[in-house]
């Protein structure tokens, strides 16, 4: 059964918390030819593909957000990607939110398909939408006027993650897309299935040359224009969510002592990142030196919600001596 919008939407709708977090990925805009795949594996095969369901295996280790995957997972509808079927949460990556679907009601002319390219270490997983139609313009005209090419890259190195824009035929993306002229971009963390929550939900918004990236509020229940593209990529776009700041590799203690403790952002709204080793401990203090918060890491990337705190000054300690301050 075909998707309506409302169901489209509450994968990723959902109330948890209050406030927006901000992105731990540095996110930036590039500019490279954009080129189709070369001796790509197909995951549909000659399936007239619409709400695909293909579970992709990347070929090595990636880390997305702060669960370590090592496949993908396509879902309904159109390019939907998450780390699971079967978890209670998810990491997802948006790179076009859409019903999309084969462009043609009787032949296969748009696969789905992936390549592993480079060596160990540097290893880069690509998948590629090739000419997919839109679901909404099928379903009201018979057509495929208006088609779409993009790639999704995860790098090995860096854990890096871009998403790659080809040539489309779109000439009004108002007529297609659902919340504005331009299609939703997004990558968001511990989203739950079904839309009953998500711990960080980011989408792109604006100019697809120059566009922000902007927190998606919990409890929102539509996106707005605002939220959204004002239109589609040029080919050639590429949107980069860089690698995750880390800190200086513990050495020995001495030395570890002597080190600061990378804390982003040192301005903090309602969250702070920074990296420690897993099953390390750390201690949070204010600025009269009293033990607001002592506890242990689960993950390598820690995300501390700060949003109850005192305005002020604080202070984070490191079992092995790292130190760090931020300001609330």
């Amino acid at each position: 059964m075909k998707k309506s919008l409302l169901s489209f939407a509450a994968l990723i709708i959902g109330v948890i918390g209050t406030s927006a977090q901000e992105c731990p990925y540095p996110f930036q805009v590039l500019n490279q030819e954009y080129t189709d795949l070369v001796e790509s594996t197909t995951v549909n095969g000659p399936e007239l593909w619409d709400d695909p369901i293909y579970t992709i295996p990347l070929g090595f280790d990636f880390l997305l957000f702060n669960t370590t995957i090592s496949e993908i997972v396509i879902i309904p509808p159109g390019a939907q990607l998450v780390n699971s079927m079967e978890a209670k949460s998810v990491e997802v990556l948006i790179p076009y939110l859409n019903d999309l679907m084969n462009a043609s009601a009787t032949e296969m002319v748009s696969p789905i398909s992936y390549v592993l390219e480079g060596t160990e270490g540097n290893y880069i997983f690509k998948l590629e939408y090739k000419n997919a139609g839109f679901y909404g313009e099928f379903e009201q005209l018979g057509t495929f006027a208006n088609t779409t090419n993009f790639q999704i890259w995860l790098h090995q190195n860096g854990n890096v993650i871009e998403y790659h824009y080809g040539p489309n035929t779109i000439k009004d993306g108002s007529a297609i897309q659902f919340f504005g002229t331009g299609p939703a971009v997004m990558i968001g963390t511990q989203v739950i299935p079904g839309g009953s929550g998500w711990s960080g939900l980011w989408s792109l918004a604006g100019d697809p040359a120059n566009p922000s990236l902007v927190a998606i509020p919990s409890g929102t229940q539509m996106f707005t224009q605002e939220q959204v593209l004002t239109a589609d990529p040029a080919s050639g776009t590429v949107y980069r969510f860089g690698e995750l700041p880390v800190g200086v590799e513990e050495q020995d203690l001495e030395q570890e002592q002597e080190q600061e403790l990378v804390i982003w952002p040192t301005v903090s709204g309602d969250v702070i990142h920074f990296n420690l080793n897993e099953n390390q401990g750390y201690t949070i203090y204010n600025s009269l030196g009293q033990i607001v918060k002592s506890t242990i890491s689960t993950q390598n990337l820690v995300t501390e919600d700060v949003s109850n705190y005192a305005t002020g000054t604080y202070l984070i300690r490191t079992e092995t001596g790292k130190i760090g301050r931020f300001i609330r």
